[in-house]
């Protein structure tokens, strides 16, 4: 994308999105003993049979997904018991976190939690216009 697009498109944002800080670079494990959650990594290789479900998947990408995740809420209310309206799906514990945060907090409005290491909650927090508790619960 070149530079006047980029620009084009980031005065687009919001005020609130455009003061947003770029998130921290992430630090290197001291060694191949240690496993970094923060980052996503996985240190196993994926089982065999998600490499064939991927592979199955490619075979029908052009395909769209189901706006409303019922197939995935479903099977996962039938493994656990619950209703369908009980369970919610998204892309990523961050776009769950980007809902409950647009549900619950509004300007002023406080979010408060024991530890703030993932990085998004405090991004969607500010994007939300609520604020973190001063003293952490």
């Amino acid at each position: 994308m070149s530079d006047a697009k980029l620009q084009n498109v980031l005065s687009s944002l919001s005020q609130t999105a455009r003061q947003l800080n770029a998130p921290p670079a992430g630090r290197t494990a001291p060694d191949a003993t240690y496993v970094k959650l923060d980052t996503n990594e996985n240190p196993f290789p994926l089982p065999t049979i998600v490499w064939q479900s991927a592979i199955t998947a490619l075979e029908r990408q052009y395909l769209y997904p189901e706006d409303d995740n019922l197939s995935l809420r479903e099977a996962a209310a039938n493994a656990y018991g619950v209703a369908t309206d009980h369970v919610i799906a998204g892309n990523g514990s961050s776009e769950i976190l980007g809902l409950i945060y647009r549900a619950f907090l509004a300007p002023g409005r406080e979010r408060g939690n024991a530890v703030s290491r993932f990085f998004i909650q405090s991004q969607t927090c500010y994007v939300a216009r609520g604020s973190t508790s001063r003293s952490q619960m």
